[in-house]
């Protein structure tokens, strides 16, 4: 694993996030405060050891449009 490894992680979670936002677009919803985690170990990548991460995705007000 190197740190290109996960930079091309880190962009594959934002475009995951992006669909997942968009596609709340598309149903009328609102997402007020969406949040993307991605958390792992620099030590453990730089010895080609396994990677750990974390994808966390917050969901907090979710409201009909009126209009």
């Amino acid at each position: 694993m190197t740190k290109k490894f996960y930079l091309r992680l880190s962009a594959l979670c934002q475009y995951i996030l992006g669909i997942i936002k968009s596609s709340f677009s598309k149903n009328k919803y609102v997402l007020k405060n969406v949040k993307l985690q991605l958390g792992t170990n620099l030590n453990k990548l730089e010895n080609k050891e396994a990677i750990s991460f974390n994808i966390k995705i917050k969901i907090r007000d979710n409201k009909i449009l009126s209009k």
